[in-house]
């Protein structure tokens, strides 16, 4: 909006709504539209009918436990396409109905949720989702609403930042124009097929295109099923007729054969698990690597909507066939889009089935080794308690493989020997053709969120061959669950506990046992985990990395004109002002790490520290401040709507550990206010 617009408040953000979506939908397939939004209403709606109709009280009370219900009783609506803004919207709607914690029998609740009619449910839903939609993207995924509003929360048309209250007032604008827009579309489809509440795509398609304004609908052949993206092999045409189209774009990752561009070093995890491996252990390896691959190269679009259906040759495809949904709930869990498996006979040699696989819960455990703060901690102290873990590394890069190695040793020096394993997975060039090559990934936002599935596949690998009934995940808990300090981000959920109860259902299914993923650190903040660091490890901290830009600080502070800075923080991301609060709570500063952040000379601020990156500061510092300030639990669950789940503890466990998370981060950033407000300035 410029500085001479003379539109009313509120018709500005109706037009800003308008553009969002018309320039949205024209780029997006619309049976992703469909499969998101008619898919998940028809969840709501199922799970609406069975509180308000005939027959027992349901045993779901919480929200939490409510949208979990949802989650797993209706499959369609857990198929997301579009990233978590369909999912986003739906858990809003149960905990608007529902409250933190209901109060009064099943009979009062029946009887509060009779008065709300499925139309008033479709509306709250419909709004929501489009409230959603529009916040994740007013950051510029849309070139045309990136053009017309920027960054539309804090930064006024002149470039100043707007205030608090500017900001609620604009978000109150936004949500008004979704409640208005929500009900059009409720009108023009019941127009069309009165009656049912959920419409059929048909008719959503006609609606949207009627009140956004988007002309007739481009005739397009809807597929019986999705198009194959990923490819694990080049089938032949017997293959392609038994499991449906290949995607003209698809991408061929292969783990194994002549044709292999992957390159999987896993000589360390053989030799751990006594020189061979079990066919189906092998199988999941192969999986979980080609799904990692695919996560980096299969590209996002501008709502996070992807299709990822990967044709996944296996050694038993009747066993992986079978249990195609208990492998594709927690990958598609943990990427947010709906990930499909097509299981074909692949390779029968490296590896067959030697029988049934046992456990033994007698303390041991595989531990996660990623060269973080955490995970270093969590090996730390199991090495200073005599537990001897198994440390299992797995190094997408050389810099990353360096870093493990040198931690290891820094362990190994205390006199103890803890046993490691480290595997190297990623993309093959050496040895391959130049036309099989996968290259360099898409550019995108989102990256590697499907590699904690491969971390925990190798962990699994290790703990099966050698009868380990643990597998822990040293993680703080405001990582772990992770809830989206702004609605515009998309959060990972590598190390959440449901993910962790997804991957621990898909080993029961799968090889009939049960293996348990523990994180010794979920309700702590991190610096309650840096104050746990025995003292004979506090002068190895600066040895560890959380940068998400680990690879890349050295080249940045050349680009900056930085000679041989010897940090491996580059100071703006989020991770590392997680940890430089967390650092400072534990009084660890001084042993820290040197952050490049502090040594950015003024005059090269506006490169490094651009408004982008003040745009994730200002949303992380004010959502704490935000959880700090709440009135109640209500009020901070409105805030951090992700806390809504199945998690560790209770839900008061959590948001008390929302607030102490939010404590150590306010408390960073008034440490350095000097310079935060010399530039935001």
């Amino acid at each position: 909006m410029s500085a001479t617009d003379t539109r009313s408040p509120d018709a500005a953000a109706d037009d800003l709504l308008r553009s969002l979506v018309r320039d949205l939908l024209p780029h997006l397939r619309i049976d992703q539209v469909m499969d998101s939004w008619v898919g998940s209403a028809d969840g709501l709606l199922a799970w609406w009918s069975r509180w308000t109709g005939p027959g027992d009280p349901p045993r779901a009370r919480s929200p939490e436990e409510v949208w979990t219900e949802i989650r797993d009783r209706y499959p369609r609506a857990a198929v997301f396409p579009l990233g978590t803004v369909a999912e986003r919207a739906l858990r809003r709607v149960v905990m608007g109905l529902l409250g933190p914690a209901p109060d009064g029998d099943d009979a009062a609740v029946r009887a509060a949720l009779r008065r709300v009619s499925a139309s008033r449910l479709m509306h709250r839903y419909l709004s929501l989702l489009l409230f959603e939609a529009a916040l994740l993207d007013l950051r510029g995924s849309s070139d045309q609403v990136h053009r017309d509003y920027g960054f539309w929360y804090h930064w006024r048309p002149d470039g100043a930042l707007r205030s608090l209250e500017e900001e609620a007032e604009l978000r109150a604008r936004l949500w008004r124009a979704c409640l208005r827009r929500g009900a059009a579309l409720l009108r023009a489809w019941v127009e069309r097929r009165p009656g049912p509440a959920c419409p059929r795509d048909e008719d959503l398609d006609a609606a949207l295109r009627d009140v956004f304004e988007l002309g007739p609908a481009p005739r397009r052949r809807r597929l019986r099923r999705p198009a194959v993206t990923v490819l694990g092999l080049r089938p032949d045409a017997e293959t392609t007729a038994r499991h449906g189209p290949i995607a003209y774009d698809a991408r061929e990752i292969v783990v194994d054969g002549t044709g292999a561009n992957v390159r999987l070093d896993d000589r360390e995890l053989l030799a751990a698990c006594g020189g061979t491996l079990d066919g189906r252990l092998r199988d999941l390896i192969e999986i979980a690597v080609t799904f990692y691959l695919a996560d980096i190269y299969v590209p996002r679009g501008t709502l996070f909507e992807r299709d990822l259906v990967v044709l996944m040759p296996v050694r038993n495809p009747e066993l992986w066939s079978r249990n195609a949904a208990a492998i594709e709930r927690p990958v598609s869990f943990l990427v947010g889009n709906t990930v499909r498996f097509r299981f074909v006979a692949g390779a029968a040699g490296r590896g067959r089935s030697v029988g049934d696989l046992r456990v033994d819960d007698d303390g041991r455990c595989v531990a996660l080794f990623s060269g973080g703060l955490d995970s270093f901690v969590g090996a730390a102290l199991a090495v200073a308690e005599g537990r001897e873990p198994v440390l299992l590394s797995h190094a997408p890069s050389p810099a990353l493989l360096g870093l493990q190695r040198r931690l290891l040793a820094r362990l190994r020096g205390t006199g103890e020997t803890p046993e490691a394993v480290v595997v190297q997975a990623g993309a093959e060039h050496r040895q391959v053709a130049s036309m099989d090559r996968l290259g360099r990934p898409p550019e995108q936002d989102l990256y590697q969120h499907g590699r904690s599935f491969l971390f925990l596949s190798l962990a699994a690998a290790v703990a099966l061959s050698r009868r380990i009934g643990r597998i822990h995940v040293c993680e703080n808990g405001p990582v772990a669950l992770n809830p989206s300090f702004s609605e515009a981000r998309f959060n990972t959920r590598t190390t959440h506990p449901v993910f962790f109860a997804l991957f621990e259902r898909l080993i029961e299914e799968v090889f009939g046992v049960h293996l348990a993923i523990v994180d010794p650190f979920e309700l702590k903040t991190k610096g309650e985990v840096v104050e746990l660091l025995p003292e004979d490890f506090h002068r190895d901290l600066r040895a560890t990395n959380s940068c998400w830009s680990y690879a890349h600080v050295k080249p940045f502070a050349a680009d900056l004109g930085i000679e041989k800075f010897s940090g491996g923080h580059c100071g703006r991301c989020v991770p590392c002002v997680w940890r430089r609060a967390a650092v400072r709570r534990a009084k660890l500063a001084e042993l820290d790490d040197t952050y490049l952040w502090d040594v950015v000379p003024d005059h090269a601020w506006d490169r490094w520290l651009d408004r982008r990156h003040f745009t994730v500061l200002l949303d992380l510092y004010r959502s704490c401040w935000g959880a700090l300030e709440a009135p109640s639990d209500q009020a901070l669950l409105d805030l951090c709507p992700d806390l809504a789940e199945i998690g560790p503890g209770s839900l008061a466990d959590r948001l008390d550990l929302q607030r102490r998370h939010a404590q150590e981060i306010v408390d960073w950033f008034h440490a350095a206010a000097a310079k935060l407000v010399y530039r935001l300035d």
